[in-house]
């Protein structure tokens, strides 16, 4: 995959008639805006040409997005997905304990680190809700496109979703880079951009008849020597002109204070219903729409193995740069780690760099040696540290000390330099580390982190065997593996270490006797159930009493070694036969869900040594001595105990041979997991040799000397 997606389908996009509707959409509106400037003009008829020309003008400037270098602009009309912000005060007011954000975590089940309200609430209620609004959020969460959106409902009126009879005036607060503040100057320069005469005057007659939505954006972007200034100039702008309508924007990491009088609210994560809407959207030109691409990228971010791809759309950036990924080649890259490396780049390198003008705190001023690849070095060492620890949050001051530390280690004179201003120059400029609540931080996406761990993993062969030997059987760790596969350039040796752990736990006699039954019993030729599948199945269904129905790693495993129709009919069929295995009653409908799994694995060719024929005749013949509802209950279960005997006696077994303890029974679902994490691994991997995996695949589930 290249690191950048080609703009050929960006072209493609444009040239549909439908993606250059906004602009048409907008033309004729300048009856509504003329009563507003009305009073400013000799004449209606110029006043509504003015107002034409402000709403074409302002639709054409700040109703396009371009993004990541492209040639071609995306009309934000045709994209745009409502927001919602968090339906309490910013998370920054929110927590007062690194215990409580953990606790919190956890008690989501999910993988969203941002702590979001049950019921978020809707961007548009709470720009017409709120008549000053400092709007937060992180890199890429939309802020800029979030101000240009309610702009553009005031430009619609009555036909637009905004309540309030006002002038859109943009003023990008980057302009202020040089210690002197004019805002009533920037608004006059703005409706001069727009044809209005004698721009001064006409700026402070609006402001004082309250006619104007100010949409200050980007406070983070103006220098930190001069960013207090500006917000004090929009808080006495808000005084002297208090009938207008104001909203601020500024990156969580920038923010210091609230304005007073001003709602502060921070934007949500994107859920899966805004995610779903940004796609269709997306996806919407008649070209897309033939060929469902909207629905078959959906479904593909949709499927478990890319549940840490979908928490990259949780950002509208990220999101964005999926769908172009997914737009140029249809689909996504296999091998996951370079759709994250490409993310981590936009974040890194692209983002900052698109928005032209921006003056912010520069790390290398801090550290004249600062570069990319050691801002990576470190994100991956501290990424890698903190998910060692199980630590998802992490306060300021170990931060701080894990910069000193390794700065100290790349160069002596590190002693003098401000940790404090790297770690909130990588905050604001890159939204790569997110401060949650005071002075407490994550990584954005939980995603990142786990590629930067694998990435610091990858880098040393003995932080490979570490990870192997301590983590393989613990699930949190399971990406961390996919990925440490994608990045090496060979896999052999990882896969090898990942078989020589998991055949270490099979550690008693009677997990080892268990495969040696699977070896002896199970059907070695491949047909649409291959060998592998198959001794996973028997494995689950020897076990089917103590495990009550869980076949989730065995069946996960027959998954990948079956194809579709006789996977699901092996799925079903386990289900009924763990059924009439736990709950056999003595009477008829144990018998009658037996049959059916007899017929089924006769058709499969999952064992090798049964007679189904004089099986079925047994079975048959248990009819007759079924009991009747009258008899003891110890009459009954000798009965259900003759018939769970007879059916293992063919299958070369018996109960207690099939028995295991609880602790075994807890090794052989590791030990299951990790010969699926093994499968997993190898289709991750960027490569591995026919030799390596030739021999590993054949051993799998089979005992060991």
């Amino acid at each position: 995959m290249a690191t950048s997606p080609d703009d050929n389908y960006i072209v493609d996009k444009l040239d549909d008639p439908l993606a250059r509707s906004t602009a048409n959409s907008f033309v004729g509106l300048g009856t509504q805006l003329a009563s507003k400037i009305y009073d400013h003009f000799t004449t209606q008829q110029q006043a509504a040409k003015a107002a034409e020309a402000y709403a074409t003008k302002y639709c054409d400037r700040y109703g396009k997005i371009r993004l990541f270098g492209m040639t071609q602009d995306i009309d934000l009309e045709d994209v745009y997905t409502a927001v919602k912000f968090l339906d309490r005060l910013s998370i920054l007011h929110r927590y007062g304990s690194l215990d409580a954000l953990k606790d919190d975590y956890l008690g989501t089940a999910s993988r969203r680190l941002q702590r979001g309200e049950s019921q978020p609430v809707n961007g548009g209620k709470v720009a017409n809700e709120h008549q000053y609004l400092y709007v937060l959020g992180n890199p890429g969460a939309g802020k800029s496109t979030f101000l240009r959106r309610v702009g553009l409902e005031a430009i619609k009126g009555e036909a637009g979703n905004y309540d309030y009879d006002c002038i859109p005036v943009m003023v990008e607060l980057k302009q202020f880079n040089q210690g002197v503040v004019d805002l009533e100057s920037a608004i006059a320069d703005e409706l001069a951009y727009f044809n209005f005469p004698d721009k001064k005057q006409a700026a402070i007659n609006y402001l004082k008849q309250g006619k104007l939505l100010l949409l200050f954006d980007g406070l983070d972007e103006v220098p930190k020597d001069y960013a207090d200034l500006v917000q004090d100039s929009i808080a006495k702008l808000k005084t002297k002109y208090s009938d207008n309508r104001f909203i601020l924007s500024c990156r969580v990491a920038a923010f210091k204070s609230d304005l007073t009088g001003f709602t502060t609210v921070e934007l949500a994560d994107f859920d899966r219903a805004q995610i779903e809407r940004f796609i269709n959207n997306w996806f919407s030109s008649p070209g897309d729409r033939e060929h469902d691409l909207a629905g078959a990228c959906w479904t593909k971010l949709s499927q478990p193995e890319y549940k840490a791809s979908l928490e990259l759309a949780q950002t509208p950036l990220l999101l964005t740069f999926l769908c172009i990924t997914y737009g140029t080649y249809e689909d996504f890259p296999a091998q996951r780690n370079q759709l994250y490396a490409d993310a981590l780049d936009i974040l890194l390198r692209k983002w900052d760099a698109e928005k032209r003008g921006i003056k912010r705190d520069n790390i290398k001023d801090i550290y004249a040696n600062w570069n990319i690849n050691l801002e990576l070095a470190l994100l991956a060492e501290l990424a890698h540290d903190f998910f060692a620890a199980n630590e998802l949050f992490f306060t300021k001051d170990r931060i701080l000390e894990y910069i000193q530390v390794f700065l100290s280690d790349t160069s002596g004179d590190a002693k003098y330099i401000d940790t404090d201003r790297v770690l909130e120059a990588i905050a604001i400029q890159q939204g790569i580390l997110v401060e949650r609540a005071k002075d407490i931080y994550s990584f954005s996406h939980l995603t990142l982190q786990e590629y930067l761990t694998a990435k610091y993993i990858s880098q040393d062969n003995r932080r490979i065997e570490n990870l192997v030997q301590e983590h393989l059987t613990d699930e949190r760790w399971r990406e961390v593996f996919l990925l440490v596969a994608g990045i090496k350039d060979n896999s052999d040796d990882l896969l090898l270490l990942m078989e020589k752990e998991t055949q270490r736990l099979i550690n008693t006699p009677q997990l080892h006797n268990l495969l040696a039954w699977v070896e002896k019993v199970t059907d070695p030729t491949d047909g649409d159930i291959k060998y592998l599948g198959k001794r996973a199945m028997a494995i689950a269904y020897a076990i089917a009493y103590a495990i009550a129905g869980e076949y989730t790693y065995a069946y996960a495993i027959v998954e990948a070694y079956a194809d579709a129709n006789s996977y699901d009919e092996a799925y079903t069929n386990a289900i009924a036969y763990a059924a009439a295995y736990i709950d056999a009653d003595a009477d008829a409908h144990a018998i009658e869900d037996f049959l059916p799994y007899a017929e089924w694995s006769k058709q499969w060719q999952i064992y090798s040594q049964v007679n189904y024929n004089v099986l079925t005749t047994d079975l048959e013949s248990f009819r007759s001595e079924i009991p009747d509802r009258n008899q003891s209950v110890e009459v009954k279960q000798k009965f259900n105990q003759k018939l769970i005997d007879t059916w293992l006696s063919y299958f070369h077994t018996s109960q207690r041979e099939t028995t295991l303890s609880g602790q075994e029974l807890d090794t052989l679902d590791r030990y299951l997991y990790s010969n699926l994490l093994i499968i997993k691994t190898k289709e991750a991997a960027s490569r591995v040799t026919q030799a390596t995996w030739s021999g590993i695949e054949p051993r799998m589930l089979l005992p060991v000397d």
